[in-house]
Parts: structure tokens; C-alpha cells; sequence
């Protein structure tokens, strides 16, 4: 099994590794944040932020913390604008494909969800 480790930020909550099934990445996403349709967003070196693309709409908790670590790593929300329910960062390959975060780029994450 070819495993890509990332970080999930749950509101209200701390961050948690996740590692997930390379093989069956999109399956692991919707399992890991609980959805069925996810929205990826580009953020600085090399990061992506993975969420439910219907959050807010079905009443999804706002996440305080990824909105914050995905502002700091470069993302522009509109006023008043915010992620909501679990959100997974995870590193991307010159290829395009999704891969687990680098040891910088986690600890990249860390420090912007402060």
C-alpha cells in the first residue's frame, strides 16, 4: 500500500497526522473529512488544503484553525469568508499528484495554524 502522510485540523481541535491510503487517495480524502465532495485550494510551497466542498452549506463547524494556517500560507478569503469541518494539507509532486507533506512543509502548517 502506498501510504501519503498529511495533517488534518479538526474545529475545535488539535492537528492529527493522517495517513491515508495512496491507492485509493480520493476514498481515503472523503473518509478522513467526512464528505462526499471535497475542494482543493493552492497554498504556498508546494501545500494544498483539502476540504468539503459543501461545508458551510449542510452546517459543517467553521474551523478557526485551518482558516487561519491557510491565510498564513497565502490563501485570500473573502470578508468574512472561512473553512469549514475537517480540513487535510497535503503536498504536491512536480507531477501534480498529490504526495504526504515534507518534514518543512509540516512543519510550515504548524506553525501558520498558531
Amino acid at each position: 500500500m502506498n501510504i501519503i502522510s498529511g495533517i488534518r485540523i479538526a474545529p475545535g481541535a488539535g492537528l492529527y497526522t493522517s495517513d491515508m491510503d495512496g491507492d485509493n487517495l480520493l476514498r481515503s480524502l472523503y473518509s478522513v473529512i467526512g464528505c462526499d465532495l471535497i475542494q482543493v485550494i493552492e497554498l504556498s510551497n508546494g501545500i494544498h488544503a483539502i476540504f468539503d466542498e459543501e461545508g458551510k452549506l449542510t452546517g459543517g463547524e467553521p474551523n478557526q484553525r485551518a482558516t487561519t494556517a491557510a491565510k498564513a500560507l497565502g490563501f485570500r478569503f473573502l470578508p468574512g469568508d472561512h473553512l469549514a469541518g475537517s480540513v487535510v494539507f497535503l503536498g504536491l509532486s512536480k507531477g501534480g499528484e498529490h504526495v504526504s507533506l515534507t518534514d518543512e512543509q509540516r512543519n510550515m502548517v504548524r506553525a501558520a495554524s498558531q
